[in-house]
């Protein structure tokens, strides 16, 4: 049972400290005083920062992915505000988020930085619930105030994934996936879903 404690605080201490690490990459000040935040807005990070906490020596993620109940968006949008983030109005760099759970993505950005961050709220209470959505076991991750979860633990911290594609979107999904992720190690696995 000691073993069990102790790896578990090894871990914790782990993940916290690359927690940290991500909030300092995209200048959110205290990680304490944005893990209250994310904690009280019931908000996840998710996507490819949410990887960053699994392999943080693979890649360095461009934009960091918060998803929250669009009942709590204002209150989180106004905490980065006062972080000194403001929105991007420009829709010629829109960002490929789908899915039935998703219902609006605002993009924000800090003056001087060129890193973004994507606020994107959900239907449901749980944004968890948009993240099963996700078209590849890659991004299945979650960074919440209190933990880290994977939903593909085995395939995540091996650097493997699976993507779905359907003949329509195969090529452009592809596209994606390989200017997102094509630059580090990762075997990736397509399903074809028109069957």
């Amino acid at each position: 049972m000691q073993l069990v404690w102790q790896l578990q605080n090894m871990l914790a201490s782990i993940a916290l400290k690359r927690f940290r690490g991500l909030v300092h990459l995209f200048q959110l000040g205290s990680p304490a005083a944005l893990r209250a935040d994310m904690d009280r807005s019931d908000c996840i990070i998710s996507g490819s920062a949410a990887l960053f906490i699994f392999h943080p020596t693979t890649f360095i993620p461009n934009d960091i992915d918060f998803y929250l109940p669009i009942a709590n968006a204002i209150h989180f949008e106004y905490a980065l505000f006062r972080r000194g983030f403001t929105e991007i109005v420009d829709n010629s760099s829109r960002v490929p988020y789908r899915g039935d759970s998703i219902v609006t993505v605002v993009r924000l950005r800090k003056p001087g930085m060129s890193r973004t961050i994507n606020v994107i709220t959900t239907r449901d209470l749980n944004p968890l619930a948009a993240v099963v959505e996700f078209h590849s076991t890659l991004v299945m991750n979650a960074v919440m105030a209190d933990g880290v979860v994977s939903l593909y633990p085995l395939l995540t911290l091996a650097g493997r994934g699976i993507t779905t594609t359907n003949d329509a979107s195969s090529k452009r999904r592809r596209h994606f996936l390989t200017q997102k992720f094509g630059h580090f190690l990762w075997q990736l696995k397509r399903v074809d879903t028109t069957a």
